[in-house]
C-alpha cells in the first residue's frame, strides 16, 4: 500500500496515484520517487527535489516487497530510486540530474 502526502492510500502506486491526483485537483506532472530510506542515491533525489522547490510524493519501498516488484515491472530497473513525472518515467538519480542540469526537469514538471 501507498501513502501519499495528502493522506490518501493507494494498492496500484502509479495509475491510482494518477487517479488521486485527478480526485483532487493535483497538478498531474507530479513527481513520484520511489526509493529506501538508507539508499545515498535516493537521498541525494530528494535532496535535489527540495533544493530545486518542487513539490513530490516520496514512498519508501524498503519493507514492501509486492511495491517494490511492481515498481521493478513498470520501470524495467532493479535499482532504486525510480522517479516519474506524471506517467513519464524519468529514471533514477542521474537521470533526474541531468534534467535540472540542462533545465528540463522544471519544464516537465510545468508543462
Amino acid at each position: 500500500m501507498v501513502e501519499f502526502l495528502n493522506g490518501g492510500t493507494a494498492i496500484c502506486p502509479l495509475s491510482a496515484a494518477i487517479n488521486n491526483q485527478q480526485r483532487n485537483g493535483i497538478h498531474l506532472n507530479t513527481v513520484v520517487v520511489y526509493g529506501t530510506k538508507f539508499c545515498p542515491y535516493c537521498i541525494a533525489a530528494r535532496r535535489l527535489l527540495d533544493a530545486s522547490n518542487l513539490a513530490y510524493e516520496y514512498t519508501a519501498v524498503d519493507n514492501d516487497s509486492d511495491l517494490r516488484e511492481n515498481i521493478m515491472k513498470r520501470s524495467g530497473q532493479r535499482t532504486v530510486p525510480q522517479i516519474w513525472i506524471g506517467e513519464q518515467h524519468i529514471g533514477g538519480f542521474t537521470d533526474l540530474r541531468k534534467l535540472a542540469l540542462n533545465g528540463d526537469l522544471e519544464r516537465l514538471v510545468n508543462a
